[in-house]
């Protein structure tokens, strides 16, 4: 590894969050982590490999070549692909042993021209209870109903629908409940079909299970039952702004640099294109090699903070595409600051820590689009412990 910028990936956190997200859910039969954009940025081949040692039973991806990566890399665990595909696309699914997530009824007549007569295939059925955004209304639903019983060479395996404000999911009056009710009206029909039935991402397993035991009530049967498929829960990031629905989750991922440079800059002289920041006083600044091409946002700009000798530092200037700048005066004086010191921009040192939700809120983001922006340049490292 030349680069001195690199990502670390702790499977041993990734395992103990997929291990407790399976209990609080009761232990579902279905468990399908999340694996789409790199593993939500931390690799999907390499997590993709630490969860099979774990209680899960599919991994799901956003896309047909995300999948097909997997099966390449021998990866021979049921892959579940949510997003659209057309009918060029179906012979890529059939014979690699892909099973899509259908929400179009066009999706299966695709399918049925591509699918040798010999040959079983599995899908889910994916309904659209309210997001809006893809899933088979109540008006599509007979007429698929009605291509399955025609097609016994398509095997629903599981039928399935996503919540939009999974954030109230621990509300008997609230959108979720709503939404999973109008989920089991739209599939009563397929219900005896399907073998699993899934709704529940991270927040709403969070909200639905730890909420309701804080309530102490009792969850009805038909929901407790219900699949999960859970994402930046099992990456350690933030799932609820509930107080009863907060869990023990541990990072996953932790970015780190080195100084490149130390240099001292004289007063009113300025740092970083465009001159957004000039220095008050006589400042001792470090260059961090690592900038917005890498996934550390440009608006970051002046508002970012990094860890370093244990300190709580600020980002001065532009975040340029490779590297960016970080005020050291405050320590400088105290500790020997010099090139190959440790910087932490997401991760623990001492008795300090940034997490990726603190940068999304400096930024106006969310956690997910932190992790998942870090780019493929910056090189994972896996450790365990």
């Amino acid at each position: 590894m030349h680069r001195q910028s690199y990502a670390e990936i702790n499977l041993s956190n990734l395992n103990y969050n997929a291990e407790l997200i399976h209990k609080i859910s009761n232990s579902p039969k279905f468990f399908c982590p999340m694996i789409k954009a790199n593993a939500y940025g931390h690799g999907d081949f390499e997590i993709a490999k630490a969860l099979l040692k774990t209680k899960m039973s599919h991994l799901g991806v956003g896309l047909i070549e995300e999948a097909l990566s997997l099966r390449q890399k021998n990866i021979t665990a049921p892959i579940l692909v949510f997003g659209m595909f057309d009918s060029n696309s179906c012979a890529a699914l059939i014979e690699n042993n892909i099973t899509p997530v259908i929400s179009e009824f066009d999706k299966l007549e695709y399918l049925r021209e591509k699918l040798p007569k010999s040959q079983r295939l599995k899908i889910h059925l994916k309904f659209n209870t309210g997001m809006n955004r893809l899933g088979i209304d109540l008006l599509q639903a007979k007429q698929v109903l009605k291509f399955l019983e025609e097609n016994e060479n398509f095997i629903l395996e599981g039928i399935c629908t996503h919540l939009f404000n999974a954030e109230d999911a621990g509300d008997p009056n609230g959108e979720s409940f709503r939404q999973i009710h109008k989920f089991f009206q739209y599939s009563e029909s397929f219900k005896n079909k399907a073998h699993y039935s899934h709704a529940l991402t991270s927040s709403a397993i969070a909200n639905l299970f730890l909420r309701a035991k804080h309530g102490k009530q009792n969850l009805p049967l038909e929901i407790s039952d219900l699949g999960i498929r859970p994402g930046i829960a099992l990456y350690g990031g933030e799932v609820s702004t509930h107080e009863a629905g907060q869990l023990d989750l541990r990072p996953v991922m932790s970015l780190k640099s080195k100084l490149a440079k130390v240099q001292t800059v004289r007063k009113n002289e300025v740092i970083s294109y465009g001159a957004r920041w000039q220095a008050k006083s006589e400042t001792v600044v470090g260059v961090v090699p690592l900038g917005y091409a890498d996934g550390y946002f440009r608006g970051l700009t002046n508002v970012g903070e990094v860890l370093c000798h244990g300190a709580i530092l600020p980002v001065v200037g532009t975040v340029c595409m490779d590297y960016f700048m970080v005020d050291l005066t405050s320590i400088a004086n105290q500790v020997k600051v010099q090139i190959g010191d440790e910087v932490v921009l997401i991760g623990k040192q001492k008795d300090k820590q940034i997490l990726a939700s603190d940068l999304a809120k400096k930024v106006g983001t969310i956690s997910y689009e932190i992790l998942a922006r870090i780019s493929a340049r910056v090189p994972r490292v896996y450790v365990t412990g």
